[in-house]
């Protein structure tokens, strides 16, 4: 029954989505950004059902999700961002049992980068929602999870298509809680079902090239001494959409999006080999790059 009612739950995210843009409109300034506060019922369910209803655990990543929300709302302080990621990140490996230092430094390392990545590519083209859905349903196909977990994860799956239509038409973002959120499920099922690398290589196979360009331009503007945390331009869709008055930019979005997943699961379901798996990895990372590389130059000249 209550699976029931988070499939429904995840449909009316629709009519959500107008509800969260008259109460954004109506009292807060800017373009309506924060709708992913709303999915926190579905992945509360899911933690309930994997946590075996730790209350804790549960009220305090309740917590967590709100305080991050302020960021959409608010602009919180960097520091903030950075705590509310390392309690989670500790709330999840107290729940697991998994208190060594190198646990940590690793969960918190790998929620850092995602949450950032996933934030950066947060744009009313579908980049979002494209990414996340495949991810989901890597998870669903590949991950040692219940039939009733599986359900739970369709209704984030219904949830995330019916934002799809208001992102994609009516300029409503997921927001910083939404990546934050999304990101703190990766990650308490990664170290909850002790994922293997070649998994999680696989499972996040999406956020390939979001994951290269974070990490690659927060370097370079770190060589720059540029502040990393500062919205710009340098993603390749931004430049595109820049260049582009249409939505041809699309199509180079969503091939990056979609070619490592498929070729990453094609190999995948061949061989688990790590090595392998990595060198295919490194392979559309290396085309990716030498795309853009062509595409910058275009634009300048």
């Amino acid at each position: 029954m209550s699976e029931i009612f988070f499939i429904i739950y995840g449909l009316l995210s629709v009519f959500f989505g107008f509800f969260y843009k008259y109460i954004f409109t109506r009292f807060l300034d800017g373009i309506p950004a924060g709708f992913g506060i709303v999915s926190i019922p579905i992945v509360i369910g899911i933690f309930a059902f994997s946590s075996g209803l730790d209350w804790i655990f549960l009220l305090l990543s309740i917590l967590l999700f709100v305080i991050y929300w302020f960021d959409d709302l608010f602009e919180i302080p960097i520091f903030v961002r950075l705590l509310t990621i390392m309690f989670m990140t500790i709330n999840i490996a107290v729940l697991i049992s998994e208190y060594d230092i190198l646990s940590l430094v690793i969960l918190f390392s790998l929620f850092f980068i995602l949450v950032n990545s996933i934030n950066f590519y947060d744009g009313a083209d579908l980049n979002f929602s494209i990414t996340s859905i495949l991810a989901l349903i890597n998870m669903v196909s590949n991950f040692p999870i219940s039939t009733h977990e599986a359900n739970l994860f369709y209704a984030l799956l219904l949830f995330f298509a019916g934002f799809s239509i208001h992102n994609f038409f009516g300029n409503l973002y997921i927001g910083d809680s939404g990546s934050y959120i999304l990101s703190s499920v990766f990650i308490f099922y990664i170290a909850e079902k002790n994922i293997p690398i070649e998994l999680i290589i696989l499972v996040l196979s999406p956020f390939t090239i979001i994951i290269f360009e974070t990490i690659s331009i927060s370097i370079c503007r770190i060589r720059n001494k540029q502040k990393i945390f500062m919205r710009h331009r340098f993603y390749l869709y931004q430049q595109m959409i820049d260049h582009y008055k249409d939505k041809k930019y699309l199509i180079i979005v969503f091939s990056s999006v979609l070619i490592p997943t498929i070729t990453l699961n094609i190999v995948y379901s061949i061989s688990n080999n790590l090595y392998i798996l990595c060198l295919v990895l490194m392979a559309n990372i290396l085309i990716f790059q030498l795309i853009k590389n062509k595409l910058c130059n275009n634009f300048k000249s």
